[in-house]
């Protein structure tokens, strides 16, 4: 921030490289966010159960960098369920 702040372009570039890098995040690697949605709670869960057991152990040239579990919710009233 402080050296975007400065107008520093140059040196927040190739600190954010560098960060990016070490993360393997974007450009040195490809990611993909995965949202399961269904009607039902229990849908969704089971859904999202059976996508961990076929990611589990990962491919082989595939990292997944984060599994948490997070509380399933509706974004909207009488929408689906994501998990």
């Amino acid at each position: 921030m402080q050296l975007a702040a400065r107008q520093d372009y140059d040196a927040f570039f190739e600190k954010e490289l560098q960060f990016r890098r070490f993360m393997k995040y974007p450009p040195f690697s490809a990611m993909a966010n995965v949202l399961v949605r269904a009607a039902k709670q229990e849908d969704a869960l089971r859904m999202s159960t059976e996508l961990g057991h076929q990611l589990t152990p990962a491919p082989e040239n595939m990292k997944i960098m984060a599994q948490r579990k997070r509380p399933c919710r509706g974004s909207r009233p009488s929408s689906a369920i994501s998990c």
